[in-house]
């Protein structure tokens, strides 16, 4: 069956079903209509990387490497007012030659996504989920080849590839008004002797000369970490927009190691870190106070805490209180039917609500 016909009929199939409409999420200090919402970032696009020769050419089996978000999950969290999604996708899935056309099957996945979306009077933020690169089945994951950085083989991935992979998104999807942003790149890290600014400006004018009028998320450089924001990004906001739509994106954890990892346990932080309760604040504001100076908008792209250790949510409300003093939306990492027993989860297991979830959809 062809990947159109495949979308037309799940359209109509979701106009027909009764689909429940979700309960706004009113904020502190914000109400329904308030900038500083809370999303969920709905993983398994992204999954399946590690398998040996992953790349262009070899990017893993849909259904048993990656998967996409379900119906199911996705109206569980649009019913609670988790109605803003952020959906992780790979560049080598999309586009398995660099410059050629986009996988039309992997791009009917995304509609269908877009589409559900849609239905539940939600919206979907497309995330690059690529760190910076673009993996050519070489197992050299997580490294892959940077984009920007000089190759002596003459296959140098450049920043005119990443501008053509989202001209050609753009043309495709930016029609859908399930479509709330499009993120340029997740986590560029350790780019070496590329700038990870002037590519993202390179993006930026790109897609505006292709009459592209999306909102665009710019990750900072050194994995968006939110705390070294402006050690790794500067003083001074970088991306010029004629349509001054464009919000910077941090990523925030609270382990000692900034990686979300969670490795020690938290009285093994308390420790190491008397103020370990302070993070919630002292991590995020760095980034907050930075967009206030450059009068600029910010999102936290990713934040999450284990969901057994009921100590860390004070850390959480923290953050959370001051993104929506600052009207600043947060995304929590994360959700999705793979991530079993990954403790970072709140996918619904067993009807049960994860206590993290809890703290995100607190007034």
């Amino acid at each position: 069956m062809k990947v159109v016909t495949q979308i037309v009929l799940l359209a109509g199939a979701l106009a027909g079903a009764a689909v429940l409409a979700p309960r706004p999420l009113g904020l502190v200090g914000g109400g329904v209509d308030s900038t500083g919402y809370r999303g969920v970032s709905l993983a398994g696009a992204e999954f399946g990387t590690h398998v040996p020769g992953f790349g262009g050419s070899a990017p893993g089996t849909f259904g048993v490497d990656y998967t996409y978000p379900t119906s199911e999950t996705m109206r569980h969290f649009a019913q609670v007012g988790m109605t803003h999604f952020r959906l992780p996708v790979r560049w080598e899935r999309l586009q398995g030659v660099l410059g050629g056309d986009l996988n039309d099957v992997e791009l009917g996945r995304i509609f269908e996504t877009l589409d559900t979306a849609s239905q539940l009077n939600c919206q979907v933020v497309l995330d690059l989920h690529n760190y910076g690169r673009y993996c050519l089945g070489e197992s050299r994951y997580p490294d892959g080849r940077i984009v920007g950085a000089p190759a002596t083989d003459g296959r140098g991935i450049t920043q005119e590839h990443l501008s053509d992979l989202w001209c050609k998104l753009s043309e495709r999807l930016r029609g859908h008004q399930a479509i709330e942003a499009f993120a340029l790149m997740n986590e560029p890290h350790d780019m070496g002797q590329a700038s990870w600014r002037k590519i993202s400006q390179h993006v930026v004018d790109a897609l505006r000369i292709h009459g592209d009028r999306t909102t665009l998320w710019i990750s900072g450089d050194s994995w968006s970490n939110s705390y070294y924001w402006q050690r790794n990004n500067g003083a001074r906001a970088w991306i010029a927009d004629p349509l001054d739509d464009v919000v910077y994106e941090a990523h925030c954890y609270f382990d000692h190691d900034f990686s979300g990892t969670y490795q020690l346990s938290f009285d093994e932080e308390q420790g190491r870190d008397g103020a370990v309760l302070t993070r919630g604040i002292s991590r995020v504001a760095p980034f907050l106070d930075w967009c206030k100076r450059n009068g600029v908008r910010g999102v936290i792209g990713e934040c999450g805490v284990p969901r057994d250790d009921p100590h860390w949510l004070p850390v959480l409300a923290a953050l959370l209180k001051s993104a929506t003093a600052r009207q600043t939306p947060v995304y929590y990492w994360a959700a999705g039917e793979w991530w079993g027993d990954n403790p970072l989860s709140i996918q619904p297991k067993g009807g049960e609500q994860a206590a993290p979830l809890r703290v995100l959809l607190e007034r």
